[in-house]
């Protein structure tokens, strides 16, 4: 049975539309994500970090309310979204929604969409969700929905996709490469409301503008 994890980063913090749909997930919060997940009423099962953007009032609520706290070091290898997605993925999550993964600095930002598309190849499905848009990382194939002649973009990462293939875009690709240094994939639109992306090899983002 497909289970799922909301993971909290300490980015733009989500409204509760963004996640309306989740039910009965497993919600980890990455350091400063706490606040998000306070915000929202959503107790963590897990706060992990250094913790160091995370504030002591947040951190006393969640453990009140039966939240883990696994604090790391300052020094250390790994981000704190890179620790929530081990996390999830240890529990036996094989779908995972990410929130807060957009800040202030570019370097964190792009260091979280690698760790995403790292995750990708793990697990059964990667999604971002933010009020700017949604982002898909796809590793075989993938649903998209939306309005009709809303944009979607198709963007390589970490090298060629391979087999690309569309179904109800305006501009549709049949088995086709998608280079990470062309921007062939930019601004698609849907054609129905229901379409579909499949890949053969690689890692896509599939980028829905909100």
């Amino acid at each position: 049975m497909s289970r799922t994890a909301l993971i909290i980063a300490a980015g733009d913090p989500p409204g509760e539309e963004l996640i309306a749909d989740l039910r009965e997930v497993f919600v980890i919060a990455a350091d400063g994500g706490v606040a998000s997940a306070r915000a929202l009423g959503l107790v963590p099962a897990v706060v992990i970090g250094d913790l160091d953007s995370a504030l002591p009032e947040d951190l006393v609520w969640a453990e009140g309310a039966g939240a883990e706290l696994r604090r790391f070091p300052t020094d250390k290898d790994l981000t704190d979204l890179e620790l929530a997605l081990e996390v999830a993925i240890a529990v036996g999550c094989d779908r995972l929604v990410a929130t807060g993964v957009r800040g202030g600095r570019a370097d964190h930002t792009l260091s979280n969409v690698a760790a995403l598309a790292g995750a990708a190849r793990l697990v059964e499905s990667v999604q971002t969700r933010s009020a700017r848009e949604r982002t898909t990382y796809v590793t075989s194939a993938c649903s998209i929905e939306g309005p009709i002649g809303s944009i979607v973009s198709l963007l390589p990462h970490g090298g060629n996709v391979q087999g690309v293939t569309t179904d109800g875009l305006r501009w549709p690709l049949r088995r086709e490469t998608l280079s990470p240094f062309a921007s062939r994939g930019v601004s698609n639109e849907l054609t129905q409301s229901h379409a579909s992306v499949s890949v053969e090899s690689g890692v896509l983002l599939v980028i829905q503008p909100r």
